[in-house]
């Protein structure tokens, strides 16, 4: 749905002026409008899932549901083999549903997760919108609420039906009464606690998704310090924020509380770009079921193998890493190319690290993966990334 919509609205992301030297890897075109004062949070009632099948590592014929646990540094699943995440970004729930076009744009269909599928990934990460699945501060009804809510269920369960995992992440919010029509600095005390139980009260049981707690922490003006890693572990007040933030072991506590077993995926600062003191700031899981969540870019901090080995791979050793987001920036490599990633997978493969490339998307930017959303791979970008995956696919 919402596959009509004009091409100049493709999801946007709030960035800082940061190491990037600029507002935004695609470019900011809107702020965040100001509404009404506090909207009641929604407390839903949602069915769980009932007991989970099991997969293998990347197999291309299974059907049935798979599970994912976190065992030492690395994921196993509900046959205890070890499982390496590579898949793609939806992004598009973030903002189509606040611009009332529809849930996403291009399918939500079995069909499209198909399409997906057949790329030879096993997961696909979806980044949505607190106030579409609270159905707040004057959402479209249409794409919002319970049916914002069942149109994410229903891309879940198309996923499991090809054994695929899910990663959900909190990306578009906003404190108040202010529409979530951009990322804020960090998950707002009025609404995140909320989306996340409301989340986890619906799929707390199906171990085929991934609870990203927020997508790009950026506390402090995007700094890489100890008050920015405290800041994202502890929320309350903390700088460049206005407003009060929910720290990242509220949101644990919250969410486990719920009784939720899914795998936990939180990420530091300057917007999921550093790991340096991750581990020292890692919030406490009874089940040890985290992750730690990285974006790589080739205008990211961190972008050679030098700087993997540095500040990676010691977090590697020690909890799964997940690469939420990563792909290709033509401001730093004069076109759509694909030259960054290749180099970037295969250190994360010998390492063992997740990675998912964005975005399955069709806009004219560099970063979409396809031309349609029958998986047609757009020129060296997506050509590179979709033989890639088959490559992947073809030695498991």
């Amino acid at each position: 749905m919402g596959s009509a919509a004009p091409q100049q609205n493709r999801p946007i992301k709030l960035r800082r002026n940061g190491t990037h030297g600029r507002p935004s890897r695609r470019g900011l075109r809107r702020g965040v409008a100001a509404g009404l004062l506090v909207a009641a949070a929604l407390a839903a009632t949602l069915a769980r899932p009932g007991p989970q099948a099991t997969q293998a590592v990347l197999a291309a014929t299974t059907t049935t549901t798979p599970t994912l646990s976190v065992s030492g540094n690395h994921f196993v699943n509900g046959s205890g083999q070890t499982v390496q995440l590579r898949g793609v970004n939806r992004s598009s729930f973030v903002n189509y549903c606040s611009d009332g076009f529809g849930f996403a744009q291009g399918p939500v269909t079995q069909a499209g997760v198909d399409a997906i599928k057949a790329w030879g990934v096993n997961a696909v990460r979806l980044q949505l919108n607190e106030d579409c699945w609270l159905g707040i501060n004057g959402m479209p009804a249409a794409y919002s609420g319970a049916n914002y809510r069942n149109a994410v269920a229903n891309y879940i369960r198309y996923a499991d039906n090809d054994g695929m995992y899910v990663v959900l992440s909190l990306a578009f919010n906003a404190p108040g009464g202010t529409k979530s029509l951009a990322q804020n600095v960090m998950a707002d005390q009025s609404h995140a606690p909320a989306f996340w139980n409301s989340v986890a009260g619906k799929f707390g049981h199906n171990n085929s998704v991934v609870f990203d707690l927020y997508n790009e922490p950026r506390p402090n003006h995007g700094a890489d310090t100890t008050a920015s890693y405290q800041c994202i572990l502890k929320g309350g007040s903390c700088g460049g924020a206005g407003f009060a933030i929910a720290g990242m072991q509220e949101l644990v506590n919250d969410v486990r509380g719920d009784g939720a077993t899914n795998v936990l995926l939180v990420g530091g600062p300057n917007a999921s770009e550093r790991l340096d003191q991750w581990l020292a700031y890692k919030p406490a899981d009874p089940r040890r079921d985290i992750a730690a969540s990285l974006h790589v870019y080739n205008a990211s901090p961190y972008n050679s193998a030098a700087m993997w080995n540095t500040y990676v791979a010691p977090v590697a050793a020690k909890v799964p890493v997940v690469t939420g987001e990563m792909g290709e920036d033509p401001q730093q490599t004069s076109g759509c190319q694909y030259s960054f990633s290749p180099a970037y997978t295969t250190w994360a493969d010998s390492h063992g690290v997740s990675y998912f490339a964005f975005d399955w998307d069709t806009w004219r930017a560099c970063d979409a993966l396809i031309s349609n959303y029958n998986g047609t791979p757009t020129g060296t970008y997506g050509n590179g990334w979709k033989a890639h995956f088959l490559a992947d696919k073809n030695k498991a």
